[in-house]
């Protein structure tokens, strides 16, 4: 059989790198020019391009250009691909934001040209989770391109493959052989190197790419002259379509891949956390913006900001291009980054205030002159820790049964006479409670707790039982009183530096194994004891850097916070946090976009978000083996390793901004060294018995809490029509988890985005009671389905499934 080559131009464009986004867009306009000129003089040929954002400059900024391009795409000579708004990083993004580089990115291609991408392209993204092909399918796409990670890095049977999710969502993928820059130079090597491969199609994409370009005429001439003197070989001009249309039709035995495609550039999960903790309050305050929005729109009649929303969510989106979060950018070009993130933020949380006012000033507060309204934003019932400041004094704190609620006076964030209190609390799914504040003679608030016990050492409530080394200040035991197991087996939450020469995007590298020193533990002190909470702080030092851990433990609440802040000064060094489990059958549990992962526990630095999970079995006193684990629920890393029963958490990389092997330092040069300074962020040690799986709820519900937060407004006395604590949307599983809540996108009906993450069919009743919308639906969802629902607000037109572009089905 004759092998056939099928070439398409491209330019993969990074618009933002080595250079500011202001280059990147000259760069795109000069790319588009050329191209456009060069179809003129070469009618065979085609082309395709990605991003819709390069789209949307173009047309601000030439829009005569822009039309010339509408015309090629109307011939088919000229392909917009990809579907997304850039060609993001495809791991450390929440599920919600995939959906968001979609539906906004195939908005765009089809509004202002008329076309819907049915090929994803993420040419140089550094590996995709495994959730990948559910996202790009309920998007809209069948085939999918990428290039990373390539074929040293990962094992395929072929380059061509169908690519599944674990809810059965398949894609036909393509892994690209040669480099997507490829010019005249490089073309009749590759083609040779290819010839022995098992796919009787290839594609090969060429042109410059990175700080753009294109093809140019003399790689047209090149694979012009090929052609003409290799006549064994099929050599055509095409377009990628056609391509895959080829493949599915030929006899090809075609594999079908069921995992991640891991690993490439390992280091990106971790380095620069700057980039990882913005881009993660950003996603969280989008998603709080548009829940409060939706349900202030339909209970106060507010005015849902769909544009507002839009343009804050393409910054975000634009910010999560691959190398941008990633932190390989060069240093200046994160000036204008964190700007965007910070806008984004600002935007979103003038919306979420809003809605929130209006929704506060509908409660009926009139028994009482000073409320506090907390604002739950899960879809389970939670009990969680909210800190209130400025705080009155001689105050107490009355629920709405009338019964009297601890509080602790704990230190202000100023230095300037005011309180400021922390207290638990209860609140209904996807509501509010209000409590009372009321004056009193004393501020006397001294319950007596003997479940809450405290030393400088150790941390006790009715749950759990927390134990620190005195030499080291690491967690010796976690003991969970319900059958009173020990999870670890050594040092826990113990900082510890690691050696790390490898460049900023570690390239060959996949594990940090030259472990350098332990931090020196300097204090370790009980700061804080009372009726809610106690708190040791512990201090360590290392160099000429410092970290400090706060853990807290609550009343009545079975979980550990830790509050991290540390002080960096270190060069080509790395800081974990590790946690040695006394646990057999270990199984390492990782939440990704929009589903979980089980991988093995060999050391190697992998990508997830909000939460891991480690699992195993522990004998009771009869011998029998009991299933037991820890859930490790953070709110700003991105980067772990497991290595035999040791789990940890990569906290801080700090090498050189924008080092790219093989450059090497020149000696006199100054360089300026990533994550320099402060960081801080939490995480959640939550003990379960049995398996995660049975926990999902308050894994979720907790992951919310410190993710989302908790939300409080201040009422004076008036009169309402909403009662002191109220649910407005509530789902009668609690194990299935909202991901999203907001207005259509075309209509005024209100989308939810629920996830199957325990791998069982539900069933299961939605209850909506938003002001003149009350109503109750029912929902079938399939095994890690992630199902997206329109409820129409007009109470007679039924429901309706969806996808994430938000077309009727």
């Amino acid at each position: 059989m004759t092998k056939e080559f099928v070439f398409c131009g491209n330019s993969h464009i990074d618009p933002v790198w080595l250079w500011r986004w202001n280059e990147g867009y000259w760069t795109v306009r000069n790319t588009v020019r050329n191209v456009v000129n060069l179809l003129k003089k070469y009618p065979e040929i085609t082309f395709v391009f990605s991003s819709a954002v390069m789209y949307k400059w173009l047309e601000e900024s030439e829009p005569e250009l822009f039309e010339e391009v509408k015309a090629l795409i109307k011939d088919g000579r000229w392909i917009p691909i990809g579907g997304s708004w850039v060609e993001p990083d495809c791991n450390l993004p929440s599920g919600e934001s995939f959906v968001r580089q979609y539906l906004y990115g195939q908005m765009f291609f089809k509004e202002k040209l008329g076309v819907k991408v049915n090929i994803g392209y993420n040419i140089d993204s550094f590996g995709h989770n495994a959730s990948f092909p559910k996202i790009l399918k309920n998007s809209g796409i069948d085939f999918y391109i990428f290039m990373r990670p390539s074929a040293h890095e990962k094992e395929l049977p072929l380059n061509i493959f169908y690519w599944e999710s674990n809810d059965g969502s398949r894609v036909l993928a393509y892994r690209h052989p040669t480099s997507y820059g490829l010019t005249k130079s490089d073309i009749e090597k590759a083609i040779t190197n290819l010839l022995q491969s098992k796919e009787p199609i290839l594609l090969i994409l060429f042109g410059k790419g990175d700080h753009g370009g294109g093809p140019e005429e003399e790689d047209i001439t090149e694979i012009l002259k090929i052609k003409e003197q290799t006549r064994s070989l099929n050599i055509k001009f095409g377009t990628p379509e056609e391509f895959f249309n080829k493949i599915k039709n030929s006899n090809l035995s075609i594999p079908i891949i069921r995992d991640e495609l891991q690993h490439h550039a390992s280091g990106c999960y971790s380095v620069l956390s700057e980039v990882k903790r913005l881009n993660r309050k950003a996603e969280n305050s989008l998603i709080l913006a548009e829940r409060y929005s939706t349900i202030s729109s339909t209970v106060t009649n507010f005015h849902y900001p769909k544009e507002k929303l839009r343009n804050a969510w393409e910054k975000v989106l634009f910010c999560q291009f691959h190398d941008s979060l990633a932190g390989t950018c060069i240093r200046e070009a994160y000036e204008d980054i964190f700007d965007m993130f910070r806008e984004a933020i600002s935007v979103s949380n003038e919306i979420k205030n809003l809605s929130l006012q209006r929704i506060s000033s509908l409660i009926d507060t009139i028994d009482n002159k000073v409320n506090i309204v907390i604002f739950n934003p899960s879809t389970n019932e939670l009990k969680f820790p909210i800190e209130i400041e400025p705080a009155e004094k001689d105050i107490k704190l009355i629920d709405e049964d009338g019964k009297e609620v601890a509080f602790q006076e704990i230190i202000p964030s100023s230095l300037a006479g005011t309180r400021r209190i922390v207290f638990v609390a209860d609140l209904p799914p996807l509501g509010f409670a209000t409590y009372k504040v009321e004056s009193i003679m004393s501020t006397e608030n001294s319950e007596e707790n003997k479940s809450m016990i405290a030393s400088d050492y150790s941390l006790e409530n009715e749950f759990i039982r927390v134990e620190f080394d005195e030499k080291n200040g690491s967690i010796r035991h976690i003991i969970d009183k319900e059958f009173s197991y020990k999870l670890f087996s050594g040092n826990a939450a113990l900082p510890v530096v690691f050696d790390d020469l490898s460049d900023t995007w570690s390239h060959g590298v996949f594990s940090y194994k030259n472990k350098l020193s332990e931090l020196k533990v300097t204090e370790v002190k009980l700061i804080e004891k009372g009726p809610v909470r106690n708190r040791v702080r512990v201090k360590y030092k290392y160099s000429s850097s410092s970290v400090i851990q706060d853990f807290i433990v609550y009343k009545g609440l079975k979980f550990i916070e830790v509050r991290v802040r540390i002080e960096w000064n270190e060069k080509h060094k790395l800081l974990k946090l590790l946690f040695p489990f006394n646990l057999s059958n270990l199984r390492y549990i990782y939440e990704i976009p929009f589903g979980t992962i089980e991988r093995l526990a060999n050391g190697e630095e992998e990508p997830g978000q909000k939460w891991v999970d480690v699992s195993g079995d522990i004998k009771d006193d009869k011998g029998k083996n009991l299933e037991c684990g820890l859930t490790i629920i953070n709110d700003a890393i991105y980067s772990f390793s497991a290595e035999e029963n040791i789990f940890s958490m990569t906290l801080i990389r700090s090498p050189i901004y924008a080092h790219h092997i093989p450059n090497v330092k020149k000696e006199g040069v100054d360089y300026v060294y990533i994550d320099q300074g402060t960081h801080e962020f939490r995480y959640l040690l939550f003990p379960h018995k049995g398996s995660w799986k049975e926990v999902f709820h308050q894994i979720s519900s907790l992951t919310d809490a410190i993710n989302l937060g908790l939300d409080y407004t201040i009422e004076g006395n008036h009169k309402g029509s909403l009662p002191r604590k109220f649910s407005f949307i509530s789902i009668s599983d609690k194990n299935v988890y909202l991901s999203a809540l907001k207005k259509a996108e075309f209509s005024n009906d209100i989308v939810l985005r629920i996830i199957e993450q325990t791998g069982k069919e539900k069933k299961f009743d939605i209850k909506f009671t938003l002001g003149y919308l009350k109503k109750s639906i029912s929902v079938n969802i399939n095994p890690f389905e992630v199902k997206t629902i329109a409820v129409p607000t007009d109470e007679s037109i039924q429901s309706y499934e969806t996808n994430f572009l938000e077309e009727l089905r």
